[in-house]
């Protein structure tokens, strides 16, 4: 059986329902509305740079990652922020394309070779 609170309907409005219309009508300024034109930027803000795919931005994050660490092992955490800000989750990027190697293109796997990735010198001379 349920309980009287839920068969009880509500007849009165909400306190924030009941409020005069006068005191809203106060807070609305007295100046009337006028439409005000858009003026585009005459030049953009930003100059419009040439998209890096996604294999580009992890081959330059871990070309980073390799000059200032020594190594092309990186955590799976790792998060590499390119130069442009940027930021590539490299550890993550590296597994992703060690996964798919099968499917890299020869061009995609002799860039990721000459980093210094063994996985993929060895699975290019295949």
């Amino acid at each position: 059986m349920s309980s009287p609170c839920q068969q009880r309907k509500v007849t009165r409005p909400h306190r924030d329902q009941r409020k005069d219309d006068a005191s809203s009508r106060r807070r609305l300024p007295t100046t009337p509305l006028t439409r005000t034109r858009h003026i585009a930027p005459e030049e953009p803000a930003k100059p419009p740079t040439a998209a890096l795919s996604a294999f580009e931005r992890g081959i330059a994050a871990l070309a980073q990652h390799k000059t200032r660490e020594g190594t092309v092992k990186v955590p799976r955490s790792h998060i590499e922020r390119l130069e442009d800000g940027t930021e590539v989750r490299l550890g993550v990027w590296i597994m992703n394309q060690k996964g798919r190697r099968a499917k890299l293109t020869t061009d995609k796997l002799a860039a990721l070779a000459d980093l210094g990735l063994e996985w993929a010198a060895t699975e290019g001379a295949a």
